[in-house]
């Protein structure tokens, strides 16, 4: 039987509102499970245990590794520098390449009604994208786009490469503001899969499952970035590209309640950190109807206690023991 790894990546501080990540993913990923928290060694991003997550480094289970992204992605062909100083800022250098790409598609447009059935000829450069949610994006394949100074992007590479560590094991790739509230044993003998963003035509990266029978679809998944040139999940975990190599999207409704519409936090992150009288309720209902709770960033805000996410962070906390720093 293959073994079960759940691994993540952090540049910078481990923020303290990720607490709530830790300690629900322990507690329900299993006794058979590793976690593997990697942190990066690149100048200017080094990831840090600070002293609240001392006990993390105590905790059997987790494995932490100090690695180098900006080489580890280097070492597959993805050449990023290191701190980067410009004169022109990246903001404006973006805004007037949008300009010209929406230029370049009108001219594609006419180039189509010209020559028919040539619909799938782009005359946008590698790497460079346009997607029906969030217009014109690029990737690694543009350097001009400048993607080495955005380190979600480089995270957003590194998930897709690092399962390579494992290759005899099953391994779910957890972002930091993912809470784990159901035991993780509804994977077994799943496929491939991520959830959709909300009802976009494309899954969210934040959770990715690959069972280790299935290296195509890992393979399938490096191969489909390489091609692309991108690796944002608008153009890797496309409904297109997920097809290819047989991937499910999941349904957003047990995963994303911001995204899920009719939910009561839909398009509302606010409402689970604020405090509330009906927090204790919100935090009873999301535990009970949701696999995993996907709350957006927030890395700076320290949810208060009597919010909807404090109280789901204090069940977790009574479960599984309070850590040496409490």
């Amino acid at each position: 039987m293959a073994r079960n790894v759940i691994f993540s990546l952090w540049s910078g501080p481990l923020p303290t509102i990720s607490e709530l990540h830790f300690r629900s993913t322990l507690h329900h990923m299993g006794p058979d499970t590793e976690y593997h928290l990697y942190l990066d060694t690149s100048p200017g991003y080094e990831g840090i245990v600070t002293e609240e997550f001392a006990w993390l480094e105590q905790d059997p289970r987790v494995q932490i590794t100090r690695i180098s992204v900006i080489d580890y992605l280097r070492s597959h062909g993805i050449s990023l520098p290191d701190n980067p100083r410009h004169v022109l800022s990246t903001a404006f250098v973006r805004r007037w390449l949008r300009r010209w790409f929406l230029l370049v598609l009108r001219v594609q447009k006419l180039v189509n009604r010209v020559v028919p059935g040539n619909s799938s000829l782009s005359l946008l450069p590698h790497g460079v994208h346009d997607d029906p949610a969030f217009g014109i994006t690029a990737g690694h394949g543009f350097s001009p786009w400048r993607q080495e100074e955005d380190l979600s992007y480089r995270a957003d590479i590194f998930r897709a490469l690092a399962p390579e560590f494992f290759p005899d094991a099953n391994v779910l790739w957890l972002d930091l503001d993912i809470a784990v509230l159901e035991d993780l044993s509804w994977l077994e003998d799943r496929e491939p899969l991520v959830y959709r963003w909300g009802t976009y035509p494309f899954g969210n990266n934040a959770v990715i499952y690959l069972p280790a029978d299935r290296p195509d679809a890992r393979q399938g998944l490096v191969g489909a970035m390489n091609t692309l040139g991108a690796a944002r999940p608008w153009t890797l975990f496309s409904d297109t590209v997920c097809k290819d190599i047989n991937m499910t999207i999941l349904p957003v409704d047990e995963f994303d309640p911001p995204f899920t519409e009719g939910h009561e936090l839909y398009e509302d992150y606010a409402g689970l950190l604020a405090p509330s009288a009906s927090s204790p309720a919100l935090a009873e209902s999301l535990r009970s109807s949701l696999k995993m709770l996907h709350w957006h960033n927030s890395w700076r805000v320290v949810p208060p206690s009597d919010s909807a996410f404090g109280h789901i962070l204090g069940h977790y906390r009574s479960v599984a023991g309070a850590s040496t720093s409490d």
